[in-house]
């Protein structure tokens, strides 16, 4: 074949055969303003530097999209670590974890703001040239042997179990050391303009763009709070040898898995039992839980009543879902569907109102809200005894607006959420957002009887929710919980990769469901379901948890 035709963003053009998809960006698109960082097409993300074999179609990414966001990160990842090496050769570096927009980044060594900004020089020298991404597709033997010599083995280790056909490794600057980063990368430092280093701790926090201007760096947010509770995590996975999917995997095939299983789980009722005892030593009456979604806030709630209970309370369990709004009366997005993620899709006034007279001994009768028919009929009737505290769960309960009448000794806030410490190797982590959504499609599948195509289709508005709704106010919280389980991936992988792989091609939803199966990948399944608490939080998306079956 002498030439392809190749539609790209409602524009077709016949090229030579071995055209890339920039040469063909460039010939379409001759004035396109905002940086291509790489196309999809057949449901596949492509690197720019790739060259169609045949006619189709594609679309070319840049920071709008969510998957053009992920190359824009590696792209950062891989500049911010060769600039490293070559600053601080004697330093090792791990990526480990998201912050607001940003990264957290690891060394090995001290790292003063003067070196961090020797680093930052470099890497926006790169970016200044344009230097090009020097880009090498090896088979896998020879991703291997390059992985063999790097000092941390762990990619090693996970891709001699599960290795790939082939794969590209980039590098860039003097010391030409390649990395594998786990997915495509822009052509060049060029269109990695807009970053900022931000010292922090032990490490580097890289700040990424704006969402919605990617010609500016976010700004910085302290968040104390989310950094603690991702430390602990980090802690507690050094203690118990699992920072990484192949130290998992090891575990599944060493047959400790089990163990682990057992001690994670005893983790989190020893941090819920923490929580609970900081709840009573206040006296708080009124106990908020909020998190963004698939984090397990209505089984941590049930247990954290329990660990009340224990310490002699009797605590009064209450949704704020029974709050919503008359179906007409919830605010309307732009494409005609109902906002529920928005704050004012709740009868508020309705809510403190109530709050502030349980709070003064009064019955009230809390609403009972029907997703079905779209409205609320009168539920049951409440009143708390003495000291007798009331659990409030819901996405917003960080919102400053929920029981705003009631004093601040009065209320106890908590965030949750499944922040994982779990990554790839040290230069590739697991997203927190994608644990959860792993979460979520399994759940939705097996108890709301949702598709998993309709479950990814609504995961754009939700995580817009959060980012508008939950994630501003998750540093106000009195306490953190983190939900996530190291061994969950073990378990959700053979209820979640068969729903993936059924995604057809032409899916738009295609590109994500490839994403996540390819993660799962990596993972090696564990028969350990049975030894799972049915108080598990992870019972909440797998089945068999004890609260809901109580509750029907």
């Amino acid at each position: 074949m002498s030439e392809i035709r190749i539609e790209l963003d409602g524009r077709a053009g016949v090229f030579p055969a071995g055209s890339s998809y920039l040469d063909i960006i460039h010939e379409l698109f001759p004035n396109r303003s905002r940086p291509a960082l790489a196309a999809m097409s057949d449901g596949a993300l492509r690197a720019l530097a790739d060259r169609p074999e045949w006619d189709g179609s594609a679309r070319v990414l840049d920071y709008r999209d969510d998957e053009g966001r992920r190359v824009y990160e590696r792209s950062l990842r891989l500049m911010f670590l060769a600039a490293a090496d070559e600053e601080c050769p004697d330093a090792k570096v791990w990526i480990e974890h998201s912050v607001h927009y940003g990264v957290f980044a690891r060394l090995s060594v001290p790292i003063d703001r003067y070196t961090v900004a020797r680093i930052e020089r470099k890497m926006r020298g790169w970016a200044a040239a344009d230097v090009p991404f020097r880009r090498e597709v090896l088979d896998a033997q020879a991703l291997l042997d390059m992985l063999a010599k790097q000092p941390d083995d762990a990619a090693f280790r996970l891709l001699s179990a599960h290795p790939p056909r082939e794969a590209a490794v980039y590098s860039i600057g003097e010391k030409e050391n390649a990395y594998y980063l786990f997915g495509e990368l822009a052509p060049s430092a060029g269109v990695i303009k807009s970053f900022e280093l931000e010292p922090y701790s032990s490490g580097v926090i890289i700040r990424l763009p704006q969402r919605r201007d990617a010609a500016k760096p976010d700004a910085f947010r302290y968040q104390p709070k989310y950094m603690r509770t991702f430390k602990e995590a980090a802690r507690w996975a050094k203690i118990l040898n699992c920072c990484n999917i192949a130290d998992l995997n090891d575990m599944v095939h060493s047959g400790s898995i089990r163990d682990f299983v057992w001690i994670s789980e005893a983790l989190h009722e020893k941090s819920i039992a923490d929580i609970a005892d900081r709840i009573v030593s206040r006296g708080a009456r009124a106990i908020l839980v909020a998190g963004p979604s698939s984090s397990g806030k209505t089984t941590f709630t049930h247990r954290l009543a329990i660990q009340l209970r224990v310490l002699g309370k009797r605590p009064v369990i209450m949704s704020l879902d029974n709050y919503y709004r008359d179906r007409e009366d919830i605010p309307v997005e732009p494409d005609g569907s109902r906002d529920l993620e928005s704050l004012d899709a709740f009868n508020v006034s309705l809510l403190n109102g109530q709050l502030d007279a349980l709070m003064a001994g009064e019955t009230v009768t809390i609403p009972d809200y029907s997703f079905t028919r779209g409205c609320s009929k009168p539920g049951d009737s409440v009143r708390l005894d003495g000291d007798q505290p009331l659990l409030i769960e819901g996405i917003h309960g960080l919102n400053p607006q929920i029981a705003a009448n009631l004093p601040a000794e009065m209320r106890f806030r908590i965030y949750i959420s499944a922040l994982t410490a779990l990554n790839l190797d040290p230069h590739n982590r697991l997203r927190t957002t994608d644990i959860r959504l792993i979460r979520r499609i399994v759940r939705d599948h097996q108890f709301r009887s949702s598709t998993i195509e309709h479950t990814l289709s609504m995961w754009p508005s939700v995580r817009a929710g959060e980012e508008k709704w939950i994630f501003p106010y998750q540093e106000s919280a009195d306490v953190s919980f983190n939900s996530a389980l190291p061994y969950e991936l073990t378990v959700l992988k053979g209820k979640a990769q068969p729903m993936l792989v059924d995604v057809p091609p032409n899916s738009p939803h295609r590109p994500v469901a490839m994403r996540l199966s390819r993660l799962l990948e990596y993972v090696d399944e564990a028969d350990v379901e049975r030894d799972i608490s049915p108080t598990s939080i992870l019972r909440e998306f797998i089945g068999g948890c004890a609260f809901y079956m109580r509750a029907v």
